[in-house]
């Protein structure tokens, strides 16, 4: 299968995944000790995501495509990547519990997604698509624009958090405020903007994910 097929289902499986997450669970992330439909939601989402990255990947070495095959493969990948997603997220979990501020926990949690997203890439491009080597063609050009992405997001969220700091410190004077405390108030109003900066997190991380992906299956070609 060429690569822009395989970039096609990479591509298709990561505008899935996030716009199930963001519709199901606003952020995939499954928070250690809370059982929910958020969590199980959340745990098929990643492991669908997982799965359909490893078909992708597969498909570059598997010649005589023995889809039965690669799919009980897939399956078996994608609850593997869920279970180790779950283990970083009861980390972050732990870090989140120190923070008052839901805009922190958010980053830290859409940060996750998209270093855990990256690594296994990286890992299927490695060890099960058998390449080796990420420069060539297209390697400035892409790496330019995923510290694009980043910066776009850091941008976005320090607006976020700048909008806390300033409206915290105009109405810190206001007898509702002082009743509930500048703690809670900080904390009511980073999950107002935490909610709204969902969409812009989960369209960073897709579009990070085809990015990466596309650098890792072009970047590697002759000049």
């Amino acid at each position: 299968m060429n690569k822009q097929k395989r970039l096609g289902i990479v591509a298709a499986a990561t505008v899935v995944f996030g716009i199930f997450s963001k519709w199901l669970v606003g952020v995939p992330y499954m928070a250690w000790g809370y059982f929910d439909k958020i969590f199980v939601a959340s745990f098929l989402l990643w492991c669908f995501y997982a799965a359909a990255l490893y078909i992708a990947a597969k498909l570059e070495t598997d010649k005589k495509l023995n889809f039965l095959k690669i799919a009980v493969q897939a399956l078996v990948f994608g609850i593997l990547a869920a279970f180790v997603k779950m283990g970083i997220d009861a980390g972050i979990e732990q870090c989140a519990k120190k923070m008052n501020n839901m805009l922190y926990v958010t980053m830290l949690m859409e940060c996750g997604i998209i270093v855990f997203g990256s690594l296994m890439m990286l890992f299927l491009y490695v060890y099960v698509g058998k390449n080796h080597g990420i420069r060539g063609r297209g390697f400035n050009k892409l790496t330019g624009i995923l510290i694009g992405i980043v910066a776009l997001y850091a941008g976005v969220m320090g607006y976020y958090l700048y909008q806390v700091k300033h409206w915290i410190s105009k109405f810190s004077h206001i007898e509702m405020v002082q009743d509930i405390g500048i703690a809670q108030g900080v904390n009511n109003l980073s999950t107002k903007y935490a909610i709204e900066s969902n969409l812009i997190g989960m369209i960073v991380y897709v579009t990070f994910f085809i990015t990466f992906w596309s650098l890792l299956q072009f970047a590697n070609q002759k000049e």
